[in-house]
């Protein structure tokens, strides 16, 4: 979106990672790998990893500070607990990204019937 379009200048968007959480989702790893080893990661996750609270700081602070709009807080990636993060070589890759965005619009359009 472009700071020329009305209200662009008040929309701000960032990524975060809520953490390795012990949920029922991480069940997955069992499907994947058996379950000795879906719940080995789940144990392991339960004691090194991050609570559900810790999960919802982040994106609670995100979305509800006003630090973000006083700081221009836009395009940044943050970790737990609402910790600002480097980007791994590859989630800076421009060309990627692109391509990423065209497959994301095909599929989104496919799926809408457009």
């Amino acid at each position: 979106m472009s700071s020329s379009e009305p209200g662009a200048d008040k929309i701000y968007v960032n990524c975060y990672f809520p953490g390795n959480i012990a949920t029922d989702a991480m069940d997955t790893w069992k499907v994947l790998f058996g379950s000795l080893v879906g719940w080995t990661f789940k144990t392991f996750f339960k004691v090194v990893g991050q609570g559900v609270e810790d999960a919802a700081a982040t994106v609670l602070f995100l979305g509800s500070t006003e630090l973000v709009v006083e700081k221009g807080i836009r395009g940044r990636y943050f970790v737990p607990v609402a910790t600002e993060a480097s980007v791994s070589g590859l989630a800076e890759n421009e060309k990627l990204a692109r391509e990423v965005w065209v497959w994301t619009e095909e599929v989104v359009m496919k799926a809408l019937g457009g």
